[in-house]
């Protein structure tokens, strides 16, 4: 009978270390996305709320996370509106505007991983 020789590499290590840059610049461009939306369709007084929305991406308990928001703390009555004044969305529908392009570079990022790991 004839021997075969098998030999396994492992590369979990390093796919798992792909898999979480190819998904963390996933979300940074998500982020960055949504962030330019909602930039350009703020309604603008001041000036103020506009140049205070922004972004960050972090991980959290094995997840990564984008946020886009403010700190301007009349944000939310410009957002969902008051009892005098009519909603005017700028984050929420800058991230329904930006679905089609999100799910694009999550995607990108799965194809990349699967050309490096082919």
């Amino acid at each position: 009978m004839k021997k075969t020789k098998v030999t396994i590499i492992d590369k979990t290590g390093q796919a798992k270390k792909e898999l979480k840059s190819e998904l963390w610049l996933a979300m940074k461009k998500s982020a960055m996305e949504v962030e330019a939306k909602s930039i350009r369709i703020v309604p603008v007084d001041t000036g103020n709320l506009k140049g205070s929305i922004t972004h960050r991406v972090t991980p959290d308990f094995g997840r990564i996370r984008g946020f886009v928001g403010t700190n301007v703390e009349y944000a939310p009555y410009i957002e969902f509106g008051h009892s005098k004044k009519a909603p005017q969305g700028f984050l929420r529908p800058a991230l329904y505007m930006s679905r089609e392009r999100i799910n694009k570079f999550h995607r990108q990022a799965l194809k990349n991983l699967e050309r490096k790991f082919k």
